[in-house]
């Protein structure tokens, strides 16, 4: 078997991040799903020459692995060591019986948050991603634990901050910390609130072609001001976990004059994946675009530093203390 054979593809959409499938079922095979994760990866993956990556390499090792002979969780295992080797959260095989592999771009970093903050602020849950709360007197707090979900779930950011408006605050903490991220939708949707003008904040690039540096050219992305607004001073809170559209929403409020990013650095994932689905069933995701920030920097494994850095120590963390927060509280009280 030779990867440059002719192997049945559909025509891969780069304007849509639902689910691509097959006109017509190619044949299930180990060699087949092998072929197609391959070649999907080689055409439309977007970071092979920024990371150094050599996917032909991988191709030599792993094909004579495959043959008629290997049982299912082998082929699965063999296809995930594939997805592991781009070391990208983003990049993840899926199955209904084996589960998913992904590659775990925490690991080995300090989570940097506390399981509750109830000492520190009494949270009022709006809606299934939002809560808001006042750090007494005179700081509000809203945290985000995830930008997945429908927008009317991120619309309730109006409600909330009417009502920390009512108040005579130093400033709000907004708290993303643990937030993997969802949709770039619902991010600019809360951004745009705290926007004090129209600002480009980043750039992506999409993948064009089946060669590893083929892109369309860099495209701006924008916060819009919107809905119910706060100009205030705010600070926004981040750590490792911070992935994905979570990372776009950094992006958007650090070009904001207002807002001071602080904590750890984020965790790295720019790229907006789409999910293909093998011959068998299992699914698996493709990065497909390229984002940096508005000095066209990139950020793919690297992160997003911020602007005041501040960790939780080992003790700290055991006494229930959180040192990022009581830092914020500290700047907003200058």
């Amino acid at each position: 078997m030779k990867k440059d054979v002719a192997l049945i593809l559909v025509a891969l959409s780069f304007v849509s991040c639902e689910k691509i499938f097959f006109n017509s079922d190619p044949p299930d095979t180990p060699e087949r799903n092998f072929e197609m994760l391959w070649t999907d990866y080689d055409h439309y993956y977007s970071f092979f020459n920024l990371k150094n990556l050599n996917w032909d390499s991988i191709y030599k090792v792993k094909e004579p692995l495959i043959d008629d002979a290997i049982t299912q969780k082998q082929l699965f295992d063999i296809l995930s060591e594939m997805t592991q080797y781009l070391k990208d959260g983003h990049a993840d095989l899926c199955s209904p019986s084996l589960g998913c592999n992904r590659f775990d771009f925490t690991k080995g970093y300090p989570v940097n948050r506390l399981n509750s903050i109830s000492s520190y602020v009494k949270l009022t849950p709006r809606g299934k991603s939002l809560a808001y709360g006042i750090i007494e007197p005179d700081i509000g707090y809203i945290n985000i634990k995830t930008f997945g979900g429908s927008d009317s779930d991120f619309k309730v950011i109006d409600d909330i901050l009417t009502l920390l408006k009512e108040k005579n605050l130093k400033g709000i903490i907004v708290d993303i910390r643990g937030n993997g991220g969802g949709s770039d939708a619902n991010s600019g949707l809360i951004a745009n609130r705290f926007a004090d003008q129209a600002r480009v904040y980043s750039y992506v690039r999409y993948k064009s072609g089946p060669g590893h540096d083929e892109f369309n050219k860099w495209n701006p992305k924008s916060i819009v001001p919107d809905g119910e607004r706060y100009l205030n001073q705010v600070i926004l809170l981040t750590n490792r976990q911070v992935y994905s559209s979570a990372e776009d929403f950094v992006l958007a409020m650090q070009v904001i004059p207002a807002v001071t990013i602080l904590g750890d650095t984020t965790g790295g994932g720019s790229g907006n994946p789409i999910t293909r689905v093998l011959p068998n069933g299992w699914t698996f995701r493709v990065p497909r675009w390229q984002q940096v920030d508005i000095n066209k920097n990139y950020y793919e494994g690297k992160g997003i530093a911020p602007e005041i850095p501040v960790w939780i120590s080992v003790s700290d963390l055991a006494n229930n203390r959180d040192t990022i927060l009581e830092k914020a509280i500290e700047e907003l009280r200058k």
